[in-house]
């Protein structure tokens, strides 16, 4: 079933010879003769992501870096021959400070133009902001065209681009308006919609107009139309089917958060498929009417997980599968021929996840695959001849032989709640005493799952035991489950992250005095909680975007983001007016003194979830306390690590960091004999 793979994107074949339990043949010297992985080698910017498919099948366009650069390339593929179409640096200097770009999307509008999104910082009144810009080029890359310049650094914040797969000449920017100009948009007091812009010209148009009660639109990519929005406000969700730009008809009002929630994933010519957990614990898939405002018929339950996404044929108007998390992705499939190929890839491809998109005809598919050690690549599937070829690799400095694997473990919190968590340890390495780290996931509505992890085979190439829990409150286990972590931050929540830790311990998998805790987002403020709750435990902790100050967090997601946030935050997390001092006493910054271990704090200083005056009062009260603390503020960056640049540098700090805090101590001197 498999073909000649490309080893190097575009080129012919290598001479070499592949058996049939192998893995792909690679270029490049052999393992032995690799250096050691270098920080690069995990959090650079891909060599090569985001494949897609021309609508005829006949080319395939993906995203692709080198060195300073990123750019766009596009594969003929009869020919298997690949084209550089445009350049952007990662990063320039402008006015003595740094402009960074990075290439977030890229995808054929019709056969012959390529859109793609580019995130890029911009200066504005001694200030620098993250827009998104929009650019257009032919397939043969002529005719560069800038389709945002119109609205870029105005009143116009795109957030997300998407095409219209029967219209070859438009692509939908969604985006966030404001009244008066780009500094009133940046602080706020925004509102929600939709650009149609042509790829030739750039001209736009309103396609759909913003409206105070949605907060999202979702719209049928097939054709166009906006179909659903979906808002919040007066501690209710409440779905809309749209009409037209000025016609809404409200489908669902749900009291936020305390009944069962309604989440569309797809649209068939004559249903919509939806999530919701209206008869269980768990999101089940459903066929929902929308002109009768019912449920038709409930099509599948995973039981003891949430349903989370559907994959549907639209040549054939058919439903071909749903997705679920148990440990690793998995499909349910409604359409026996489907799924009888995808466990023919699934078997060609071992340990992966697979994520499949076609052409028009769906003769010819994109497979990317992914798992525990193997980093994602693209493979080309052609069904008629049944061959897989693979195309490009995102990281391929990087070899499942070099790479350590995890497994599933069990842990039981001390209130007796099972926590389902997963354990990897470095190569090569006895199982005993290692020095350890617990990577906590944000959210903290998400979740980890044994899939590809470049921070976990990191810190496992530096010799950690790593650990990850899905704690209560985490996303895929059902309802009650999310529930038990209700305004339980500092609480109950972190009594899981002491527990698994402990575990650690008492499996005599960990040194208990090498212990570290690291985080992002609500993982970094986990980290910080450890270090203040449970002191013995930890050695250091390492906080990326971590919120510190709970009451400032939510005020400032209530003014800045509207109901959405307050509404959603109010159930989660609590009132940060009427629940003040219980979230005061549960913030790291405002319990500084009782942080028994030193702490690293990076914060970006352009994140606009978690502020980065977050990061800036823990360093105040760290210093007022007297504890020792580092603080490195990585510049452009927002919430998460998009570029190259910082991205690399905060590695290298956690690297340093780690290593630094988590020798093992000096045994102790001995003491003086008496004098005779």
């Amino acid at each position: 079933m498999v073909g000649w793979p490309v080893c190097e994107p575009g080129g012919a074949p290598p001479p070499c010879s592949r058996s049939s339990s192998s893995r792909a043949p690679r270029c490049g010297p052999p393992l032995a003769k690799r250096p050691s992985l270098p920080v690069e080698a995990f959090f650079a910017d891909p060599a090569s992501s985001g494949a897609q498919l021309s609508p005829d099948g006949r080319h395939l366009v993906a995203l692709a870096a080198a060195g300073d650069e990123q750019y766009v390339v596009v594969w003929n593929l009869a020919t298997r021959q690949r084209k550089p179409l445009v350049r952007f640096p990662k990063r320039e200097m402008a006015k003595g400070r740094p402009v960074d770009s990075h290439l977030s999307s890229v995808f054929f509008v019709g056969n012959d133009r390529i859109a793609l999104s580019l995130d890029l910082t911009v200066p504005f009144s001694g200030k620098a902001f993250l827009v998104q810009g929009l650019y257009a080029v032919d397939r043969e890359g002529g005719d560069v065209a800038e389709l945002s310049k119109r609205w870029l650094g105005q009143k116009f914040f795109a957030h997300e681009v998407t095409g219209i797969r029967e219209d070859p000449r438009h692509v939908l920017v969604f985006g966030r308006s404001a009244a008066k100009s780009f500094a009133t948009l940046a602080s706020g007091g925004f509102r929600v919609e939709i650009q149609k812009v042509d790829v030739r010209t750039g001209a736009h148009k309103l396609h759909q107009a913003s409206h105070r009660d949605v907060d999202e639109w979702i719209v049928d990519g097939k054709r166009g139309r906006v179909r659903l929005g979906v808002g919040y406000h007066d501690q209710r969700k409440f779905v809309y089917s749209v009409d037209s730009s000025v016609s809404m008809d409200l489908l669902r009002k749900l009291r936020l958060l305390h009944e069962s929630d309604f989440a569309p994933l797809a649209f068939g010519s004559e249903t919509l498929y939806v999530a919701s957990s209206h008869e269980g614990d768990t999101y089940a898939l459903y066929e929902f009417d929308e002109k009768e405002k019912s449920f038709r018929k409930k099509l599948f339950e995973a039981v003891r997980f949430d349903v989370a996404s559907v994959l549907v044929s639209e040549k054939r108007d058919a439903l071909l599968a749903a997705g679920y998390v148990e440990d690793v992705s998995r499909y349910h499939f409604f359409d026996e021929e489907f799924g009888r190929e995808m466990a023919a890839l699934e078997q060609a491809l071992p340990g992966r996840e697979l994520e499949p998109s076609w052409d028009r005809a769906e003769d010819r598919w994109i497979v990317r695959a992914s798992g525990d050690v193997h980093p994602p690549a693209s493979y080309l599937y052609e069904r008629a001849k049944k061959q897989l070829m693979l195309m490009s690799e995102e990281r391929p400095a990087l070899r499942a032989e070099q790479l350590s694997q995890g497994r599933a473990v069990d842990i039981q919190a001390r209130d007796g709640l099972a926590l389902r968590g997963y354990l990897t340890l470095p190569r090569g390495r006895p199982e005993s005493k290692l020095p350890s780290v617990l990577l906590i996931h944000g959210g903290p509505l998400a979740r980890d799952r044994l899939s590809w992890n470049p921070e976990v085979q990191f810190l496992a190439s530096r010799g950690y035991a790593v650990l990850r829990l899905n704690f209560r409150g985490s996303w895929g286990y059902g309802r009650k489950f999310a529930e038990a972590g209700w305004r339980q931050w500092g609480l109950a929540m972190q009594d899981d992250v002491a527990d698994a830790a402990k575990w650690l311990i008492d499996q005599g998998i960990a040194d208990p005095d090498r212990i570290a805790i690291y985080g992002a987002s609500y993982g970094g403020y986990a980290a910080l909680m450890g270090v203040i709750r449970n002191p013995e435990l930890f050695r250091c902790a390492v906080s990326l975007a971590g919120a510190t100050q709970i009451p400032k967090l939510l005020g400032r997601a209530a003014r800045y983001f509207g109901a959405t946030a307050e509404h959603l935050n109010l159930e989660t997390d609590g009132d940060w007016i009427a629940d003040a001092e219980h979230l005061r006493s549960v913030s790291p910054a405002e319990n500084a003194e009782r942080v028994g271990a030193p702490v690293l704090i990076a914060h970006g200083t352009l994140d606009f979830t978690v502020d980065p005056e977050q990061a800036r009062l823990m360093a105040d009260a760290l210093t007022r306390a007297g504890k020792p603390f580092e603080l490195l503020m990585l510049e452009n960056e927002p919430h998460g690590l998009l570029f190259e640049a910082t991205r690399l540098e905060f590695y290298r700090a956690l690297e340093a960091f780690l290593a630094k805090h988590t020798q093992p101590r000096p045994p102790p001197a001995p003491a003086e004999a008496p004098a005779s």
